[in-house]
């Protein structure tokens, strides 16, 4: 038992005692296949004070410069995609009639204010003697997102109602219900 316990003892010390990691060689590798997190990390580990600390400050700023510039173009391509997002707002501004396929729309129908500032309005308008005649009004809010599919929610009789439209094939179809449709239109409601 005394001679397993010296085994153990002299294993256990000499596993302690065995050299660190390379940080400077891990870091290095890390920086070619573009683990930039991980190299930092590792070239944070080399002992400034010896001569591989040089070098490794030499890293640190090339992975500094690198994330700089990668943050800039990340913040171009935000900027680029805000603006086509708010040129495409302004473009589906109006009035829509939900067109339902073998649904007339001659006596009837659900139309979507879609309004500057993502305010939307649902409307149930009847037509009598051919003029619109607003039956129920509902107000919700709408926006567009990166795909350019139209998000519409209305808080209706039973809470709150979610509609998303997508463009296929030049139309704005329900993706859910693939017979509804919106049609934009230049009549006042």
């Amino acid at each position: 038992m005394k001679n397993m316990s010296k085994v153990l003892f002299i294993l256990i010390f000499s596993i302690s005692c065995a050299d660190e990691p390379n940080f400077l060689q891990l870091g290095i590798e890390s920086f070619k296949v573009e683990n930039y997190s991980l190299a930092k990390n590792q070239l944070k580990m080399v002992n400034q004070s010896d001569k591989d600390g040089l070098l490794a400050k030499r890293y640190l700023s090339k992975i500094d410069s690198i994330e700089a510039s990668n943050r800039i173009v990340v913040q171009k391509t935000d900027s680029i995609n805000s603006i086509k997002i708010k040129e495409q707002i302004k473009n589906h501004l109006g009035n829509y009639k939900v067109s339902v396929i073998g649904a007339s729309m001659d006596k009837s129908v659900e139309v979507f204010q879609l309004k500057e500032g993502g305010e939307s309005v649902w409307l149930w308008v009847d037509y009598v003697d051919g003029n619109p005649m607003i039956d129920d009004k509902k107000y919700g809010t709408w926006w567009l997102d990166s795909k350019g599919n139209i998000t519409i929610r209305v808080k209706g009789n039973t809470g709150v109602i979610e509609e998303v439209f997508s463009n296929i094939d030049g139309r704005l179809i329900e993706l859910n219900r693939k017979k509804r449709s919106l049609l934009k239109t230049s009549e006042l409601f």
